[in-house]
């Protein structure tokens, strides 16, 4: 939910003068998938990010911020020398550490026309933070990385200092890695559930192995892309069950109908699913299923519940 201030969206209408529209996801990936589809996933501390920007979300900046984006609103469509002067002096206010060549190019605009075409340019190429790794899982073992992020709802604002669990991918025409509000993407505060697979998939050798899903109430979810770490009719509160040659082992399903088994060998594994009230009195709630997990696998099933017998 977007607090009641300026955030990048009011920023970027500030500035340009144009709609910027909130992002909207189709989904986002499972962990599992967000590993396999991504080409560096790492944990890191921002070490700095460029360009920066005025944070609304800071008291120390925030009358600031009011006060020079009103500058820039009063501004906007002066043709005068002094005008343009002091719209420059508010652009650069508003984005100290400004990268070059942009830097250069906006204190050299000779228009407002000029001006706007030369922070078009900037936001289209995005703001770059640099990390210092203190875990990688995947893309190599460097010291440190840059990512990239685009300034819209859907890019991902990064706080210096802050540790995050970053899944990026390789844009092969900028030569960059990118991530954004869509991806896995997190403060490291935030991903638990990432890192327990991450965990054991780093350090659990032959028992690295996850199997997870969801119970739902209706058949359409069935045909959800188990890609998706979502279900659109999730049941909560489900016993969830999986048997399997070592003994067995069980959990309940969370708010959104998931469940998660982690640190599994590879092998068949029997999961059944029974209404919330078990083992006083046992009722399947949904037909049991054989899953084969293959080494070092992830394995995602969504099972259908069905109603109580009355």
């Amino acid at each position: 939910m977007h607090k009641p201030v300026l955030t990048s969206l009011a920023f970027l209408m500030v500035l340009t003068g144009r709609p910027v529209y909130g992002c909207k996801c189709a989904g986002r990936a499972s962990v599992c998938g967000a590993v396999q589809t991504s080409d560096a996933v790492f944990i890191g501390t921002a070490e700095s990010v460029e360009p920066r920007s005025l944070d609304p979300y800071d008291p120390a900046t925030r009358r600031l911020w009011k006060h020079t984006q009103e500058e820039v609103e009063r501004l906007t469509g002066d043709k005068s020398a002094a005008g343009l002067t002091k719209l420059k002096e508010a652009y650069l206010l508003m984005l100290p550490g400004l990268l070059e060549p942009y830097r250069s190019r906006l204190e050299h605009a000779a228009t407002s026309e000029q001006l706007e075409t030369i922070f078009h340019g900037l936001v289209e190429n995005g703001r770059r933070t640099r990390f210092i790794v203190e875990e990688t899982f995947r893309g190599g073992t460097k010291s440190s990385i840059e990512v990239w992020s685009d300034f819209s709802d859907c890019g991902f604002a990064f706080q210096i200092g802050e540790t995050y669990l970053v899944y990026a991918n390789l844009n092969e025409a900028a030569h960059r890695l990118e991530t954004g509000a869509c991806s896995r993407t997190s403060r490291l505060s935030d991903a638990g559930a990432d890192l327990a697979y991450l965990f054991l998939l780093e350090r659990g050798g032959a028992d690295s192995g996850r199997l997870a899903g969801f119970v739902t109430s209706d058949e359409s979810d069935i045909m959800t892309a188990r890609f998706w770490d979502f279900i659109h009719n999730p049941v909560r509160g489900t016993f969830v069950e999986i048997e399997f040659a070592k003994g067995f082992r069980y959990t309940f399903t969370d708010q959104q109908g998931r469940f998660s088994f982690d640190g599994l060998a590879a092998g068949d594994y029997n999961i059944s699913t029974f209404h919330s009230d078990y083992p006083e009195p046992s009722s399947l709630a949904g037909a049991p299923k054989v899953v084969h997990l293959k080494p070092n696998g992830c394995a995602t099933e969504v099972i259908l519940a069905r109603p109580r017998d009355r």
